[in-house]
């Protein structure tokens, strides 16, 4: 499940958009394959899944990078904040209600559902699963937004809001399941 999104998702959406924004095929085909976080996916993959070891003066600097993404998603996504109206206040109200109800609501109850009754999981990994699709969605809709100009209001009003919201339902998830 933690893999799904970086291994499927990221590579199927940054294709996409990559491939969306040009006019002719074969060269938004050259953008979307030099793309780095596809490549970064597909070598990570690689290296995983053929138990490779990469020599330290690669692995080291990607080490070093690793640990300042995060910190320096969230600086952006806070400067992208400032000066920005409540959210709800525009024009995609509806698409906005949609993806943080199916972000909150629909998919920890679809983790649950998949988990639990479908799979007959055990209740630890069902409650594993029902917390992790509670998590608000991922800072890097809102950086890929803004880098594509697609959406990014709708994109950071949505990471804010299930942001807040996610503690609330894995507090909610936490009392009924655990």
């Amino acid at each position: 499940m933690i893999l799904f999104q970086p291994a499927v998702q990221s590579p199927i959406a940054m294709t996409t958009l990559e491939m969306r924004g040009a006019g002719d095929g074969r060269g938004s085909l050259r953008r979307a394959l030099a793309n780095p976080v596809l490549i970064a996916t597909a070598l990570a993959l690689v290296v995983a899944f053929t138990g490779l070891r990469v020599p330290w003066v690669v692995a080291e600097p990607v080490r070093i990078l690793a640990q300042v993404a995060v910190p320096a998603v969230l600086l952006s996504f806070g400067i992208s904040l400032v000066g920005s109206p409540l959210p709800g206040r525009g024009g995609d109200r509806t698409a906005l209600g949609f993806v943080v109800v199916s972000s909150v609501l629909v998919r920890p109850v679809a983790a649950w559902i998949l988990a639990g009754p479908v799979l007959g999981a055990p209740a630890a990994t069902v409650y594993a699963a029902v917390v992790l699709s509670s998590l608000p969605v991922a800072q890097n809709v809102a950086v890929w937004a803004a880098h594509y100009e697609t959406a990014p209001r709708l994109a950071r009003e949505t990471v804010l809001l299930t942001t807040v919201l996610s503690p609330l339902v894995i507090v909610v998830v936490t009392a009924l399941l655990a």
